[in-house]
Protein backbone atom coordinates (compact mmCIF):
# COMPACT_ATOMS: atom_id res chain seq x y z
CA UNK A 1 0.00 0.00 0.00
CA UNK A 2 2.85 2.27 1.18
CA UNK A 3 4.64 1.63 -1.98
CA UNK A 4 1.45 2.68 -4.08
CA UNK A 5 1.20 5.60 -2.67
CA UNK A 6 4.98 6.51 -3.41
CA UNK A 7 4.56 5.50 -7.30
CA UNK A 8 1.44 7.52 -7.43
CA UNK A 9 3.17 10.96 -6.18
CA UNK A 10 5.84 10.64 -8.30
CA UNK A 11 3.59 10.20 -11.83
CA UNK A 12 1.54 12.72 -10.28
CA UNK A 13 2.03 16.05 -12.05
CA UNK A 14 3.21 18.83 -9.53
CA UNK A 15 0.76 20.41 -7.24
CA UNK A 16 1.28 24.10 -8.97
CA UNK A 17 0.19 22.34 -12.53
CA UNK A 18 -2.53 20.51 -10.59
CA UNK A 19 -4.25 24.04 -9.12
CA UNK A 20 -3.70 25.37 -13.27
CA UNK A 21 -7.59 25.33 -14.91
CA UNK A 22 -7.13 26.79 -18.46
CA UNK A 23 -9.40 29.66 -18.91
CA UNK A 24 -12.27 29.01 -21.10
CA UNK A 25 -13.65 31.22 -23.54
CA UNK A 26 -17.14 30.98 -25.04
CA UNK A 27 -19.63 32.84 -26.68
CA UNK A 28 -20.30 34.84 -23.65
CA UNK A 29 -16.94 35.94 -23.05
CA UNK A 30 -16.40 39.33 -24.34
CA UNK A 31 -13.20 40.08 -22.08
CA UNK A 32 -11.45 37.80 -19.94
CA UNK A 33 -8.70 38.45 -17.33
CA UNK A 34 -6.33 35.71 -17.63
CA UNK A 35 -4.07 36.39 -14.29
CA UNK A 36 -5.52 33.60 -11.88
CA UNK A 37 -3.88 31.43 -14.09
CA UNK A 38 -0.64 32.65 -14.39
CA UNK A 39 2.30 30.48 -13.64
CA UNK A 40 5.93 31.97 -13.95
CA UNK A 41 9.47 30.94 -14.28
CA UNK A 42 12.52 32.69 -13.86
CA UNK A 43 14.97 33.08 -16.66
CA UNK A 44 17.90 34.45 -14.82
CA UNK A 45 20.50 34.45 -17.46
CA UNK A 46 17.77 36.04 -20.17
CA UNK A 47 18.95 33.29 -22.66
CA UNK A 48 16.07 30.68 -22.69
CA UNK A 49 14.34 29.97 -25.87
CA UNK A 50 10.49 28.78 -26.46
CA UNK A 51 11.77 24.94 -26.85
CA UNK A 52 14.03 24.94 -23.48
CA UNK A 53 10.84 26.34 -21.91
CA UNK A 54 8.77 23.62 -23.20
CA UNK A 55 11.16 21.13 -21.39
CA UNK A 56 10.89 22.82 -18.52
CA UNK A 57 6.60 23.25 -18.82
CA UNK A 58 6.77 21.49 -14.91
CA UNK A 59 8.52 24.33 -13.41
CA UNK A 60 6.46 26.99 -13.85
CA UNK A 61 5.02 28.03 -10.15
CA UNK A 62 2.83 30.11 -9.15
CA UNK A 63 3.49 34.03 -8.29
CA UNK A 64 4.25 35.33 -5.31
CA UNK A 65 3.57 38.71 -5.41
CA UNK A 66 0.62 40.89 -5.43
CA UNK A 67 -1.87 40.31 -8.34
CA UNK A 68 -1.09 41.48 -11.75
CA UNK A 69 2.31 42.43 -11.12
CA UNK A 70 5.82 40.48 -10.79
CA UNK A 71 7.63 43.59 -8.14
CA UNK A 72 11.30 45.04 -9.69
CA UNK A 73 13.12 42.25 -11.38
CA UNK A 74 16.34 41.89 -12.99
CA UNK A 75 15.94 39.05 -14.98
CA UNK A 76 13.67 38.10 -17.83
CA UNK A 77 10.46 35.97 -16.76
CA UNK A 78 8.34 33.37 -18.71
CA UNK A 79 4.69 33.72 -17.97
CA UNK A 80 2.56 30.38 -19.00
CA UNK A 81 -1.74 30.71 -19.37
CA UNK A 82 -3.51 27.58 -21.13
CA UNK A 83 -6.53 28.87 -22.92
CA UNK A 84 -9.42 26.66 -24.21
CA UNK A 85 -12.08 27.94 -26.81
CA UNK A 86 -14.52 26.37 -26.81
CA UNK A 87 -16.55 25.34 -29.90
CA UNK A 88 -18.63 28.53 -29.95
CA UNK A 89 -15.61 30.91 -29.19
CA UNK A 90 -12.93 30.52 -32.22
CA UNK A 91 -11.99 33.55 -34.18
CA UNK A 92 -10.20 35.80 -33.54
CA UNK A 93 -9.00 37.38 -30.39
CA UNK A 94 -6.84 40.47 -28.86
CA UNK A 95 -4.01 39.63 -26.46
CA UNK A 96 -3.70 42.98 -24.23
CA UNK A 97 -1.02 43.81 -21.29
CA UNK A 98 -2.31 47.09 -20.13
CA UNK A 99 0.96 48.65 -19.21
CA UNK A 100 2.24 50.37 -21.75
CA UNK A 101 5.96 50.69 -20.83
CA UNK A 102 6.72 47.29 -20.81
CA UNK A 103 10.16 47.10 -22.45
CA UNK A 104 9.62 44.13 -24.63
CA UNK A 105 7.36 40.86 -24.49
CA UNK A 106 7.62 38.19 -26.63
CA UNK A 107 4.08 35.79 -27.73
CA UNK A 108 4.10 32.22 -28.55
CA UNK A 109 0.83 30.58 -28.80
CA UNK A 110 1.27 26.56 -28.82
CA UNK A 111 -0.98 23.74 -29.39
CA UNK A 112 -0.54 20.07 -29.34
CA UNK A 113 3.34 21.03 -28.71
CA UNK A 114 3.35 22.98 -31.85
CA UNK A 115 3.89 26.47 -32.21
CA UNK A 116 0.76 28.17 -33.80
CA UNK A 117 1.30 32.05 -33.59
CA UNK A 118 4.48 34.14 -32.15
CA UNK A 119 4.85 37.51 -32.08
CA UNK A 120 7.36 40.95 -30.38
CA UNK A 121 6.26 43.82 -29.05
CA UNK A 122 6.92 46.17 -26.07
CA UNK A 123 7.89 50.15 -26.07
CA UNK A 124 11.49 49.06 -27.26
CA UNK A 125 10.13 48.07 -30.48
CA UNK A 126 9.97 49.76 -33.13
CA UNK A 127 5.59 50.73 -34.51
CA UNK A 128 6.09 49.04 -37.73
CA UNK A 129 7.21 45.88 -36.26
CA UNK A 130 4.17 45.46 -33.55
CA UNK A 131 1.22 43.04 -34.54
CA UNK A 132 -1.47 45.70 -33.04
CA UNK A 133 0.26 49.27 -32.90
CA UNK A 134 -2.00 49.82 -30.04
CA UNK A 135 -1.51 52.25 -27.20
CA UNK A 136 -0.97 49.68 -24.38
CA UNK A 137 1.04 46.35 -25.64
CA UNK A 138 -1.24 43.88 -27.96
CA UNK A 139 -1.46 41.02 -30.40
CA UNK A 140 -4.25 39.06 -32.28
CA UNK A 141 -4.78 35.67 -31.69
CA UNK A 142 -6.74 33.33 -34.11
CA UNK A 143 -7.88 30.63 -32.17
CA UNK A 144 -9.44 27.33 -33.65
CA UNK A 145 -12.90 26.34 -31.81
CA UNK A 146 -12.88 23.46 -29.66
CA UNK A 147 -9.11 24.18 -29.31
CA UNK A 148 -7.02 23.88 -26.28
CA UNK A 149 -4.00 26.25 -26.14
CA UNK A 150 -1.02 27.11 -24.03
CA UNK A 151 -0.11 31.11 -24.35
CA UNK A 152 3.54 31.43 -23.58
CA UNK A 153 4.74 35.63 -22.99
CA UNK A 154 8.29 36.00 -22.54
CA UNK A 155 8.83 39.42 -20.16
CA UNK A 156 11.88 41.83 -19.87
CA UNK A 157 11.61 44.93 -18.18
CA UNK A 158 13.80 47.43 -16.53
CA UNK A 159 11.10 48.67 -14.48
CA UNK A 160 8.67 47.31 -12.80
CA UNK A 161 6.55 44.40 -14.43
CA UNK A 162 3.22 45.14 -14.15
CA UNK A 163 0.95 42.92 -16.20
CA UNK A 164 -2.94 43.57 -16.17
CA UNK A 165 -3.09 40.64 -18.66
CA UNK A 166 -6.30 40.22 -20.89
CA UNK A 167 -8.56 38.51 -23.42
CA UNK A 168 -10.88 40.27 -25.33
CA UNK A 169 -12.91 40.15 -28.70
CA UNK A 170 -11.93 42.74 -31.21
CA UNK A 171 -14.93 44.88 -30.63
CA UNK A 172 -14.53 45.23 -26.71
CA UNK A 173 -10.92 46.20 -27.05
CA UNK A 174 -11.73 48.86 -29.98
CA UNK A 175 -14.64 50.22 -27.61
CA UNK A 176 -11.90 50.23 -24.34
CA UNK A 177 -9.21 51.20 -26.36
CA UNK A 178 -11.36 54.26 -27.19
CA UNK A 179 -12.51 55.00 -24.03
CA UNK A 180 -9.40 55.09 -22.54
CA UNK A 181 -7.79 57.21 -25.25
CA UNK A 182 -10.50 59.81 -24.78
CA UNK A 183 -9.67 59.76 -21.02
CA UNK A 184 -6.47 60.29 -21.34
CA UNK A 185 -6.63 62.88 -23.85
CA UNK A 186 -8.74 64.81 -21.38
CA UNK A 187 -6.47 64.27 -18.89
CA UNK A 188 -3.51 65.52 -20.91
CA UNK A 189 -6.21 67.94 -22.17
CA UNK A 190 -5.76 69.63 -18.73
CA UNK A 191 -2.38 69.12 -18.02
CA UNK A 192 -1.53 71.51 -20.61
CA UNK A 193 -3.73 73.70 -20.16
CA UNK A 194 -2.39 74.56 -16.91
CA UNK A 195 1.65 74.11 -17.83
CA UNK A 196 0.22 76.71 -20.56
CA UNK A 197 -1.52 79.37 -18.31
CA UNK A 198 1.26 78.91 -15.68
CA UNK A 199 4.20 79.78 -18.21
CA UNK A 200 1.46 82.58 -19.25
CA UNK A 201 1.35 83.87 -16.20
CA UNK A 202 5.03 84.23 -15.43
CA UNK A 203 5.45 85.89 -18.76
CA UNK A 204 3.25 88.64 -17.35
CA UNK A 205 4.08 88.82 -14.44
CA UNK A 206 7.70 87.25 -13.91
CA UNK A 207 6.19 86.02 -10.39
CA UNK A 208 8.28 82.75 -9.70
CA UNK A 209 5.58 80.71 -8.15
CA UNK A 210 3.99 80.26 -11.91
CA UNK A 211 6.80 79.32 -13.15
CA UNK A 212 7.65 76.64 -10.31
CA UNK A 213 4.41 75.49 -10.72
CA UNK A 214 4.65 74.69 -14.31
CA UNK A 215 8.22 72.82 -13.68
CA UNK A 216 5.95 70.63 -11.87
CA UNK A 217 2.94 70.11 -14.09
CA UNK A 218 5.48 69.41 -17.01
CA UNK A 219 6.30 66.38 -14.85
CA UNK A 220 3.11 65.57 -14.54
CA UNK A 221 2.28 65.67 -17.60
CA UNK A 222 5.69 63.65 -19.75
CA UNK A 223 4.87 61.70 -16.99
CA UNK A 224 1.19 60.63 -18.28
CA UNK A 225 2.65 60.69 -21.71
CA UNK A 226 5.22 58.07 -20.98
CA UNK A 227 2.93 56.05 -18.36
CA UNK A 228 -0.16 55.57 -20.47
CA UNK A 229 1.46 55.11 -23.81
CA UNK A 230 0.16 58.38 -25.28
CA UNK A 231 4.32 59.70 -25.95
CA UNK A 232 5.14 56.86 -27.99
CA UNK A 233 1.89 56.84 -29.71
CA UNK A 234 2.17 60.67 -30.96
CA UNK A 235 4.77 62.77 -29.93
CA UNK A 236 8.25 60.08 -29.57
CA UNK A 237 7.42 57.07 -31.34
CA UNK A 238 10.19 54.49 -31.54
CA UNK A 239 12.38 56.64 -29.61
CA UNK A 240 14.09 54.26 -27.66
CA UNK A 241 15.82 56.70 -24.84
CA UNK A 242 12.70 58.30 -23.99
CA UNK A 243 11.16 55.20 -23.39
CA UNK A 244 14.10 54.00 -21.35
CA UNK A 245 14.89 56.97 -19.43
CA UNK A 246 10.96 59.38 -19.41
CA UNK A 247 10.22 57.78 -16.30
CA UNK A 248 12.55 58.45 -14.21
CA UNK A 249 13.55 61.80 -15.28
CA UNK A 250 9.90 63.10 -15.16
CA UNK A 251 9.45 62.09 -11.79
CA UNK A 252 12.19 63.58 -10.86
CA UNK A 253 11.13 66.80 -12.40
CA UNK A 254 7.92 66.59 -10.61
CA UNK A 255 9.41 66.45 -7.15
CA UNK A 256 12.24 69.10 -8.12
CA UNK A 257 8.78 71.30 -8.80
CA UNK A 258 7.14 69.98 -5.67
CA UNK A 259 10.25 70.98 -3.67
CA UNK A 260 10.35 74.63 -5.48
CA UNK A 261 6.48 75.27 -5.33
CA UNK A 262 5.92 74.26 -1.77
CA UNK A 263 9.30 76.20 -0.88
CA UNK A 264 7.67 79.61 -2.52
CA UNK A 265 4.11 79.20 -1.58
CA UNK A 266 4.96 79.12 2.09
CA UNK A 267 7.71 81.66 1.95
CA UNK A 268 8.00 83.84 4.77
CA UNK A 269 7.48 83.27 8.63
CA UNK A 270 5.49 79.51 7.84
CA UNK A 271 8.99 78.44 6.19
CA UNK A 272 11.27 79.50 8.29
CA UNK A 273 14.94 80.24 6.92
CA UNK A 274 16.11 76.56 7.62
CA UNK A 275 13.55 74.80 5.89
CA UNK A 276 13.53 76.39 2.98
CA UNK A 277 17.17 75.60 2.84
CA UNK A 278 15.92 71.75 3.77
CA UNK A 279 13.46 72.45 0.38
CA UNK A 280 16.19 73.62 -1.69
CA UNK A 281 18.46 71.52 -0.89
CA UNK A 282 15.91 68.37 -1.99
CA UNK A 283 15.47 70.15 -5.14
CA UNK A 284 19.47 70.12 -5.79
CA UNK A 285 19.43 66.51 -5.26
CA UNK A 286 16.55 65.86 -7.37
CA UNK A 287 18.17 67.86 -9.70
CA UNK A 288 21.38 66.89 -9.79
CA UNK A 289 19.72 62.57 -9.63
CA UNK A 290 17.84 63.18 -13.28
CA UNK A 291 21.12 64.52 -14.51
CA UNK A 292 23.30 61.33 -13.34
CA UNK A 293 20.37 58.98 -14.81
CA UNK A 294 20.15 61.17 -18.10
CA UNK A 295 23.92 60.25 -18.52
CA UNK A 296 23.38 56.82 -17.37
CA UNK A 297 25.00 56.39 -13.98
CA UNK A 298 22.80 55.72 -11.57
CA UNK A 299 20.32 52.75 -12.82
CA UNK A 300 15.98 53.11 -12.89
CA UNK A 301 16.02 51.00 -9.81
CA UNK A 302 18.06 53.82 -7.79
CA UNK A 303 16.12 56.79 -9.14
CA UNK A 304 12.83 54.46 -8.02
CA UNK A 305 14.42 54.33 -4.61
CA UNK A 306 15.35 58.25 -4.57
CA UNK A 307 12.08 59.11 -5.87
CA UNK A 308 10.06 56.69 -2.92
CA UNK A 309 12.12 58.52 0.01
CA UNK A 310 12.62 62.26 -2.30
CA UNK A 311 8.62 62.42 -3.73
CA UNK A 312 7.19 62.84 -0.80
CA UNK A 313 9.03 65.03 1.13
CA UNK A 314 7.71 68.34 -0.13
CA UNK A 315 4.34 67.16 0.90
CA UNK A 316 5.41 66.59 4.47
CA UNK A 317 7.83 69.04 5.10
CA UNK A 318 4.96 71.87 3.95
CA UNK A 319 2.23 70.56 5.66
CA UNK A 320 2.84 71.91 9.32
CA UNK A 321 3.52 75.67 7.45
CA UNK A 322 -0.02 74.86 5.44
CA UNK A 323 -2.28 74.23 8.08
CA UNK A 324 -0.90 77.70 9.99
CA UNK A 325 -2.15 79.20 6.97
CA UNK A 326 -5.22 77.29 6.70
CA UNK A 327 -6.02 78.25 10.33
CA UNK A 328 -5.05 81.99 9.65
CA UNK A 329 -7.25 81.74 6.92
CA UNK A 330 -5.42 82.01 3.92
CA UNK A 331 -6.01 80.09 1.17
CA UNK A 332 -2.67 79.50 -0.06
CA UNK A 333 -2.14 77.38 2.62
CA UNK A 334 -5.80 76.25 2.45
CA UNK A 335 -5.38 74.64 -0.80
CA UNK A 336 -1.90 73.27 0.13
CA UNK A 337 -3.43 71.28 3.41
CA UNK A 338 -7.53 71.17 2.09
CA UNK A 339 -7.85 72.63 -1.28
CA UNK A 340 -10.71 74.81 -0.06
CA UNK A 341 -12.37 77.28 -2.12
CA UNK A 342 -10.28 80.30 -3.11
CA UNK A 343 -13.01 82.41 -4.87
CA UNK A 344 -15.18 82.29 -1.53
CA UNK A 345 -12.93 83.72 0.33
CA UNK A 346 -11.50 86.54 -2.28
CA UNK A 347 -15.50 87.50 -1.80
CA UNK A 348 -14.90 87.65 1.86
CA UNK A 349 -11.80 89.97 1.60
CA UNK A 350 -9.42 87.55 2.54
CA UNK A 351 -5.97 87.93 0.81
CA UNK A 352 -6.67 89.16 -2.57
CA UNK A 353 -3.74 89.59 -3.84
CA UNK A 354 -3.44 86.71 -5.54
CA UNK A 355 -6.98 87.31 -7.34
CA UNK A 356 -5.57 90.78 -7.89
CA UNK A 357 -2.86 89.44 -9.85
CA UNK A 358 -4.74 87.02 -11.72
CA UNK A 359 -7.08 89.97 -12.73
CA UNK A 360 -4.56 92.52 -13.66
CA UNK A 361 -2.62 89.56 -16.04
CA UNK A 362 -6.34 88.64 -17.23
CA UNK A 363 -6.97 92.22 -18.23
CA UNK A 364 -3.87 92.83 -20.12
CA UNK A 365 -4.63 89.98 -22.37
CA UNK A 366 -8.43 91.00 -22.75
CA UNK A 367 -6.64 94.90 -23.35
CA UNK A 368 -4.38 92.70 -26.29
CA UNK A 369 -7.10 91.55 -27.73
CA UNK A 370 -9.08 94.39 -28.03
CA UNK A 371 -12.06 93.24 -25.63
CA UNK A 372 -13.51 95.91 -24.07
CA UNK A 373 -13.70 94.35 -21.08
CA UNK A 374 -10.56 94.53 -19.95
CA UNK A 375 -11.18 97.99 -18.33
CA UNK A 376 -13.76 96.44 -15.71
CA UNK A 377 -11.26 93.27 -15.10
CA UNK A 378 -8.05 96.04 -14.29
CA UNK A 379 -10.43 97.92 -12.29
CA UNK A 380 -10.94 95.22 -9.84
CA UNK A 381 -7.99 94.43 -9.57
CA UNK A 382 -6.82 97.98 -9.34
CA UNK A 383 -9.04 99.02 -6.11
CA UNK A 384 -7.14 95.93 -4.38
CA UNK A 385 -3.71 97.32 -4.94
CA UNK A 386 -4.57 101.18 -4.23
CA UNK A 387 -6.36 100.59 -0.99
CA UNK A 388 -3.27 101.21 1.64
CA UNK A 389 -3.22 104.79 -0.61
CA UNK A 390 -6.83 105.53 0.47
CA UNK A 391 -7.24 104.26 3.88
CA UNK A 392 -5.37 106.44 5.80
CA UNK A 393 -1.65 104.24 5.74
CA UNK A 394 0.15 105.00 2.64
CA UNK A 395 3.67 103.87 4.00
CA UNK A 396 2.23 100.74 5.41
CA UNK A 397 0.69 97.61 3.03
CA UNK A 398 -1.98 95.75 4.37
CA UNK A 399 -0.74 92.11 5.55
CA UNK A 400 -1.76 89.95 2.50
CA UNK A 401 -0.63 92.34 -0.03
CA UNK A 402 3.46 93.00 0.00
CA UNK A 403 4.87 96.33 -1.83
CA UNK A 404 6.33 93.97 -4.75
CA UNK A 405 2.69 92.57 -5.45
CA UNK A 406 1.12 96.01 -5.32
CA UNK A 407 4.05 97.30 -7.73
CA UNK A 408 3.21 94.02 -10.41
CA UNK A 409 -0.29 95.01 -9.70
CA UNK A 410 -0.37 98.88 -10.68
CA UNK A 411 2.40 97.77 -13.43
CA UNK A 412 -0.64 96.76 -15.18
CA UNK A 413 -2.32 99.69 -14.80
CA UNK A 414 0.74 101.55 -15.71
CA UNK A 415 1.06 99.43 -19.08
CA UNK A 416 -2.12 99.88 -20.15
CA UNK A 417 -2.88 102.93 -19.72
CA UNK A 418 1.30 103.82 -21.27
CA UNK A 419 -0.54 102.02 -24.53
CA UNK A 420 -4.27 103.91 -24.83
CA UNK A 421 -5.51 107.30 -25.66
CA UNK A 422 -7.51 107.53 -23.17
CA UNK A 423 -7.39 108.01 -19.64
CA UNK A 424 -9.21 106.02 -16.79
CA UNK A 425 -9.81 106.59 -13.51
CA UNK A 426 -6.69 104.28 -12.28
CA UNK A 427 -4.31 106.39 -15.11
CA UNK A 428 -2.42 107.89 -11.60
CA UNK A 429 -1.02 104.42 -10.74
CA UNK A 430 2.08 105.00 -12.46
CA UNK A 431 2.30 108.11 -9.91
CA UNK A 432 1.68 106.09 -7.35
CA UNK A 433 4.29 103.54 -7.72
CA UNK A 434 7.21 106.42 -7.78
CA UNK A 435 7.63 106.03 -4.30
CA UNK A 436 7.23 102.09 -3.95
CA UNK A 437 10.42 101.23 -6.70
CA UNK A 438 12.30 102.86 -4.60
CA UNK A 439 11.81 100.45 -1.60
CA UNK A 440 12.42 97.37 -4.14
CA UNK A 441 15.28 95.11 -4.62
CA UNK A 442 17.32 97.29 -7.22
CA UNK A 443 17.57 94.25 -9.54
CA UNK A 444 14.43 93.70 -9.52
CA UNK A 445 12.90 93.62 -13.55
CA UNK A 446 9.29 94.64 -12.60
CA UNK A 447 10.87 97.93 -11.28
CA UNK A 448 12.41 98.61 -14.46
CA UNK A 449 9.13 97.90 -16.56
CA UNK A 450 7.38 99.95 -14.47
CA UNK A 451 9.71 102.70 -14.68
CA UNK A 452 9.58 102.58 -18.78
CA UNK A 453 6.08 102.44 -18.56
CA UNK A 454 5.72 104.86 -15.97
CA UNK A 455 7.21 107.63 -18.19
CA UNK A 456 5.41 106.35 -21.04
CA UNK A 457 1.86 106.88 -19.36
CA UNK A 458 3.22 110.30 -18.02
CA UNK A 459 4.10 111.37 -21.76
CA UNK A 460 1.16 110.58 -23.38
CA UNK A 461 -0.53 112.80 -20.36
CA UNK A 462 1.78 115.52 -20.95
CA UNK A 463 3.00 115.67 -17.16
CA UNK A 464 6.44 115.55 -18.74
CA UNK A 465 8.03 116.87 -15.00
CA UNK A 466 7.43 112.79 -14.25
CA UNK A 467 9.28 111.17 -17.55
CA UNK A 468 12.71 112.42 -16.73
CA UNK A 469 13.00 110.82 -12.92
CA UNK A 470 11.15 107.83 -14.33
CA UNK A 471 13.61 107.13 -16.83
CA UNK A 472 16.47 107.82 -15.06
CA UNK A 473 15.62 105.54 -12.33
CA UNK A 474 14.43 102.95 -15.37
CA UNK A 475 18.50 103.51 -16.51
CA UNK A 476 19.87 102.74 -13.02
CA UNK A 477 18.05 99.80 -12.58
CA UNK A 478 18.74 98.15 -16.18
CA UNK A 479 22.37 99.14 -15.56
CA UNK A 480 22.76 97.60 -11.83
CA UNK A 481 20.77 94.11 -13.58
CA UNK A 482 22.95 94.27 -16.24
CA UNK A 483 19.98 94.19 -18.67
CA UNK A 484 20.66 93.91 -22.44
CA UNK A 485 22.39 96.87 -24.29
CA UNK A 486 20.10 97.67 -26.56
CA UNK A 487 17.40 98.21 -24.09
CA UNK A 488 19.77 100.24 -21.76
CA UNK A 489 21.02 102.01 -25.05
CA UNK A 490 17.14 102.94 -25.95
CA UNK A 491 15.72 103.82 -22.53
CA UNK A 492 19.58 106.24 -22.59
CA UNK A 493 18.25 108.03 -25.84
CA UNK A 494 14.61 108.56 -24.68
CA UNK A 495 15.70 110.07 -21.35
CA UNK A 496 17.54 112.13 -23.28
CA UNK A 497 14.58 113.05 -25.36
CA UNK A 498 12.29 113.51 -22.41
CA UNK A 499 12.41 116.96 -21.22
CA UNK A 500 15.46 119.76 -21.33
CA UNK A 501 17.96 121.06 -24.19
CA UNK A 502 20.53 118.92 -25.00
CA UNK A 503 22.88 121.12 -23.93
CA UNK A 504 22.03 119.98 -20.05
CA UNK A 505 25.31 117.49 -19.20
CA UNK A 506 23.42 115.22 -17.92
CA UNK A 507 20.90 114.92 -20.81
CA UNK A 508 23.70 115.09 -23.28
CA UNK A 509 25.55 112.51 -21.30
CA UNK A 510 23.27 110.23 -21.68
CA UNK A 511 22.66 110.56 -25.27
CA UNK A 512 26.52 110.44 -25.63
CA UNK A 513 26.46 106.79 -23.86
CA UNK A 514 23.57 105.76 -26.38
CA UNK A 515 24.97 106.67 -29.20
CA UNK A 516 28.50 104.71 -28.39
CA UNK A 517 26.03 101.53 -27.62
CA UNK A 518 24.44 101.97 -30.71
CA UNK A 519 27.97 102.13 -32.54
CA UNK A 520 29.06 98.54 -30.55
CA UNK A 521 25.33 97.28 -31.63
CA UNK A 522 26.13 97.95 -35.31
CA UNK A 523 23.22 100.41 -35.42
CA UNK A 524 24.65 103.07 -37.44
CA UNK A 525 21.83 104.71 -38.45
CA UNK A 526 20.45 105.39 -34.87
CA UNK A 527 23.88 106.30 -33.66
CA UNK A 528 23.89 108.81 -36.48
CA UNK A 529 20.68 110.27 -35.24
CA UNK A 530 21.95 110.90 -32.01
CA UNK A 531 25.00 112.97 -33.23
CA UNK A 532 22.78 114.72 -35.14
CA UNK A 533 20.48 115.77 -32.58
CA UNK A 534 23.38 116.72 -29.81
CA UNK A 535 25.13 118.77 -32.95
CA UNK A 536 21.94 120.47 -33.72
CA UNK A 537 21.21 121.29 -29.72
CA UNK A 538 18.07 123.03 -30.22
CA UNK A 539 15.58 123.06 -26.73
CA UNK A 540 12.74 120.92 -26.41
CA UNK A 541 10.06 122.58 -25.42
CA UNK A 542 7.97 120.97 -23.18
CA UNK A 543 3.96 120.62 -23.53
CA UNK A 544 2.01 122.22 -20.90
CA UNK A 545 0.63 119.97 -18.27
CA UNK A 546 -3.20 119.67 -18.03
Amino acid sequence: MGMAVMLAALVAPPAHAQLQRAIMLDANSSHVDLWPQVRILSDPGKDMDIEQVLRRDSTFSVPTTAPRTLGLREEAVWLRIPVTAAPDAGGLWVLDIDYPVINRVDFFLVADGQMVTRGRSGNLTPPDERMVNARSIAMGLTLSPGTDYRLYLRVENTGAMILPISLSRPSEFLGRALREQMLQGILLGLGLCLLVYSVGQWTLLREPLFIKYALLISGSVLFSLLQFGVGAQFVWPGNQWLELHMGGLSALVAATGSFLFIEQVLAGKDMGPGLSRLMKLGAMLTTASALLYALDIISVQQVTLIVSVLGLAPAMLGLPGAWRRARRGDPAGAIASLAVDQRRRYRSGVDQAPFARLDAARGQLLALAGDPGAEDVLRGAWSVARAPFTDGERDRAPPALSAYERVEILLAMCEYEAAHTTQFGFSHSCDLTNRLVANLHPKAPVAGRMAVASAAASRRRNILRLVGPDLERAVDIFVAAGAAPLLIATTRWDLARAGPPPEEPVRRAHATEAAAIFTRLGRADTAAEIEAWLEAGAPVDPAPEP
